[in-house]
Order: structure tokens, then C-alpha cells, then sequence
């Protein structure tokens, strides 16, 4: 062998061409020659392996640009983290932002570079725990607020006791209400919250038996407000009657209502509350008889109110007469109504009630007869109301015309009216009635004559409006025709004389004019001249 052959050379002497570089064991490989050529570049060299494709271990990260660094050999491996790998800040060193803590493992923790940034909270730190999550220790409580309090880590410990919790008020504090009482050794007894509330009682307060009617005994019932009083202790005892009872009243403190008496021997007798009531009024009274059952003596009748009035026992006798009955009234103390009179007897006889009525009218008084059955005397008439107005006793007589009768008017009060004149003796005429009116004129008066039918003597001539003059009534003896000798005046004109007329050219008065009258009141041309 030594003769024949040389060794060969191992790739560790073979420089590889650019971008190759040396296979791992590289010593351990062999050329094809004593001397390494090109052709064994395959056999010794590879591509040497990029550093994206190792994988950093633990607090390490692969450089920026990875795909650009080469590793040591065609495969990356742990001598190549230097080269491809940059150490990593642990978190320790890590800035918790305001409400996290480092987390309990931050030593083995690392952060996303070579320096730590607020980006690496996320992985280094943890909330910091609220209060509420804590359990407090005995005899405090967590405060309100425990919510939004942290404690000073991811955990809340005994020493966020501090911050966390509040020291519980004692039962000593709190005061029971009504119905209830302090428990033994409350300064031990912790409430709920920092001060005491309602919301305590049970745990601060034993409960007081309640009052009721079971605790009454023989002889007393519950007061009224027994549903809201309580005994002295948790249970109710004879201790407790004064509280919750009140004695029965008796009958002797009860005064028996009207129409009633107190019954005898009921004076110890009980009743149903602690004052005697309308309830126990058939207990402690008896009933009193009603006067409406007493006879009245004769001349004597029931009093008005007797329905209301009492007996002095359970049955009426004699001497309720004066309680019960009022004496009969008598006629004479009666007033007749109008068209009756007392009778002739009436202080003899009773009317039929202790006041005389209406209905007691029969008895006491006589009919009276009506003025229409009475007969007037001449000159007089029957008054108006004569049917409303009475004799004095069941006939009428000539002793009733004043009551029944009106004096007629006489003529002489009669006024005759324009055209009349009063007849002689007027006053020994009669009008129909009390006063005389215009239906009395054909009594009273006469017609006078109108002074048409008058002649006027020579020297006058009749009024134009004779037919509606009339004559004079002053005729002694009451004619009534027109007389020459009254009424000329009333009925005639006086003529013109001649004498009065101026006579026109040509002519002269006659000699006589002084004697001639024209024919009217003046004289004229046209009807006096001829005469005149």
C-alpha cells in the first residue's frame, strides 16, 4: 500500500468558491486526490445556511436583516447565535405603567428588543388586584370604595389589610329598636359595615315577646294596643299583666242608659272590657216599663212624650200616674173658632186631651146661625161677609143687625150728575147699598130741561147751542121744566137795538129804534136795515 498508493487530501485544505463555504466534520471528508481541486467543491462545500433560519433561544432575537447574515456552516446552529442573534432586555428592568405590577415570574420574562418599551406592559407586568377581590380579616370590612382601590400587587396580601378594609362598629353602638334588646357582650359583636344599621338588628338584638290575650288572666283582657307592646323578656310571663292587660270594669262603675235601672246584686258581676259598655247593658241593667202602658185615672190621659217617658220598675202602677199622666183640660179653657161659642156648660165638661183641640170643638161649643139667615131691617142691608159673619146664638134676632147689617145710604149723599137735579126730601131716599153710586140716579134725581124748550120773551133770541143747555134746578119746588123766569139768562141771547145801527147812506133811523131789535146779537147791513 505504502508502494502504491498516496493518501488523498481531506476537504479541510480545499478553499471554497465565493458564496460556499465549508461542510461541517469538513476534516473528516475526503478529496478525490492527494490535492483538493474544483471538482470537489461539492464534496466539501455547501451554501452556507442564513441566519432566518435558526431559531434564537430563550432572552434572544434574531438580528434585523437575518436573511443577509450567513451562519458558520451550510447549517445554523448554537455557535451561530452570537452572529444571528441579539440578547433581549429582561423584565425586570421593565417600567410598570400606573395600576400593574411586574409579574411574579418578570426574572424569567424578557422583553420584545434589547431595551424594554411601553409596548412590553402587555408582556411584563399585570394588573394590580382591586380590593374587592381581598378577604378581610375578622372584625373589619371592606371599605366602599373597595371597587377602585388596588392593592400593591397582581394579588391582594395581608398587606393590603391596611388599604383595603375598614374596622367593623361594634353592637355596642347600635340601639335596638322597640320590641327588641341588646344582646350579651355586645362590645364583641361586630355589625356589618363601620357603623351600625337596621340591617344589624338580628345581630345585635335578642327579640322581646310580644304581648297578647293568652298573658291576661280572669278578670282582665288585652289592652288596645296590645299588638304593640312588649314583654320584659324574650317570653311573656305573669311578670307582665300590668303591660300588656288592664282589668275588667264592673257593673257598679256603669250608669244604666235611659228607660233602664241598675239590676241588684250585679255590682261585682264583670264586664266585657276595661270600662263598662252599651255591650253590657243587659248584663248590669234592667228594663223600665214605657209610660205608654200605665192607665191613666179618669180625668186624667197619657202625657204627649208618654212613648218616651219611663215607669219606675219593669211594670207601671199608681205612682207613675204623675210621671205618665197630665189632667184632662175643661172646656172653659178652650177657644171657640169662629161660628161657634162656648156652650152654657163648658166649665162642667172635659175635653178629651190635657190641652183642648180642635177635635174637642163638638164637645165644648154651640153652633153659631150665619148672618144670611138674619132679616134687616128698612134702611138696611146685609153686609157683604154676612155669610162669615155670626149671630150671637144658633137663631139670629133683632139684637144681631148691628153685627149683620149695614145702614143704606140715603139720596141726600147723592151727588146728581150734569142735566139732574136731587128730588125733594133726598134724605128720606134710599140707595141699594151702603154707599150710593150711579145706579141710584133714577132714585135720586130728576131730569132737567134743556133750553129748547124755553120761549125767550121779545128783545131775545135762543142760544145756538140750546139743545145741550140746560135749564136751571133751582126750582124750589123742584120742576123741572125751563121757566121765564129762571133760565132766560141761561137760555137766550139778549138783540141788538135799532138805536146801535149805523144806517147807511140814504137812510135815517126810524123813530121807534130805540123799541126795535135786529134780528141777532149786532146789527147788520144786509138783515137789520130794513127794519131799523
Amino acid at each position: 500500500q505504502g508502494t502504491c498508493c498516496d493518501p488523498v487530501a481531506t476537504c479541510e485544505s480545499f478553499t471554497c468558491p465565493p458564496d460556499f463555504i465549508l461542510r461541517d466534520e469538513a476534516s473528516g471528508r475526503l478529496c478525490e486526490e492527494q490535492v483538493c481541486r474544483e471538482f470537489d467543491t461539492g464534496t466539501c462545500c455547501g451554501r452556507a445556511a442564513k441566519c432566518h433560519s435558526y431559531e434564537c433561544p430563550t432572552g434572544h432575537a434574531l438580528r434585523e436583516r437575518a436573511w443577509d447574515i450567513d451562519c458558520a456552516t451550510d447549517r445554523c446552529t448554537k455557535k451561530d447565535t452570537s452572529i444571528c442573534c441579539k440578547n433581549l432586555a429582561k423584565c425586570t428592568v421593565q417600567s410598570c405603567p400606573s395600576g400593574t405590577t411586574l409579574k411574579g415570574h418578570a426574572e424569567s420574562l424578557f422583553c420584545a428588543d434589547e431595551r424594554c418599551t411601553a409596548e412590553d406592559a402587555r408582556t411584563c407586568c399585570d394588573s394590580l388586584a382591586r380590593c374587592r377581590t381581598y378577604e378581610c380579616p375578622f372584625g373589619t370590612t371592606l371599605k366602599e370604595e373597595a371597587s377602585i382601590i388596588v392593592c400593591s400587587g397582581s394579588v391582594c396580601s395581608e398587606k393590603d389589610a391596611g388599604t383595603c378594609c375598614d374596622d367593623l362598629a361594634t353592637c355596642s353602638l347600635y340601639e335596638c329598636p322597640r320590641g327588641y334588646v341588646s344582646r350579651e357582650d355586645v362590645s364583641e359583636i361586630f355589625c356589618g359595615a363601620q357603623s351600625c344599621s337596621r340591617a344589624d338588628l338580628e345581630t345585635c338584638c335578642t327579640p322581646l315577646g310580644q304581648c297578647s290575650s293568652d298573658v291576661c288572666p280572669h278578670g282582665y283582657t288585652a289592652k288596645s294596643d296590645v299588638a304593640d307592646r312588649f314583654c320584659a323578656e324574650r317570653t311573656c310571663t305573669h311578670k307582665d299583666v300590668k303591660t300588656c292587660c288592664d282589668a275588667l270594669g264592673t257593673c257598679a262603675s256603669y250608669d244604666c242608659p235611659r228607660g233602664y235601672a241598675p239590676r241588684l246584686g250585679v255590682e261585682d258581676v264583670l264586664c266585657l272590657s276595661r270600662s263598662c259598655t252599651e255591650r253590657d247593658k243587659d248584663t248590669c241593667c234592667d228594663t223600665l216599663a214605657l209610660c205608654t202602658s200605665h192607665r191613666c185615672p179618669v180625668g186624667f190621659t197619657l202625657k204627649e212624650a208618654a212613648w218616651s217617658i219611663f215607669c219606675a220598675g219593669h211594670a207601671c202602677s199608681k205612682a207613675d200616674t204623675e210621671s205618665c199622666c197630665d189632667p184632662l183640660a175643661r172646656c172653659d179653657a178652650f177657644h171657640c173658632p169662629r161660628g161657634y161659642a162656648p156652650t152654657r156648660r163648658a166649665g162642667a165638661l172635659l175635653c178629651a186631651g190635657q190641652r183642648c183641640t180642635e177635635r174637642d170643638k163638638g164637645t165644648c161649643c154651640d153652633i153659631l146661625a150665619p148672618c144670611t139667615h138674619h132679616d134687616c131691617p128698612a134702611g138696611t142691608t146685609l153686609k157683604r161677609d154676612a155669610s162669615a159673619v155670626f149671630c150671637a146664638a144658633e137663631g139670629c134676632g133683632p139684637e144681631d143687625t148691628p153685627t149683620c147689617c149695614d145702614a143704606l145710604g140715603t139720596c141726600d149723599a147723592f151727588s146728581c150728575s150734569h142735566g139732574f137735579q136731587a128730588i125733594p126730601n133726598a134724605s128720606d131716599f134710599y140707595c141699594a147699598t151702603q154707599e150710593c153710586n150711579m145706579v141710584d140716579r133714577a132714585v135720586c134725581c130728576l131730569r132737567l130741561a134743556t133750553c129748547d124748550t124755553l120761549a125767550c120773551p121779545s128783545g131775545f133770541v135762543q142760544k145756538e147751542d140750546a139743545a145741550i143747555v140746560f135749564c136751571a134746578d133751582g126750582d124750589p119746588d123742584g120742576g123741572v121744566e125751563c121757566s121765564p123766569e129762571w133760565d132766560v139768562p141761561t137760555c137766550c141771547d139778549r138783540l141788538a137795538r135799532c138805536d146801535t145801527f149805523a144806517c147807511p147812506i140814504g137812510y135815517a133811523l126810524k123813530s121807534s129804534a130805540r123799541s126795535v131789535f135786529c134780528a141777532a146779537q149786532s146789527c147788520t147791513t144786509r138783515d137789520d136795515a130794513a127794519v131799523c
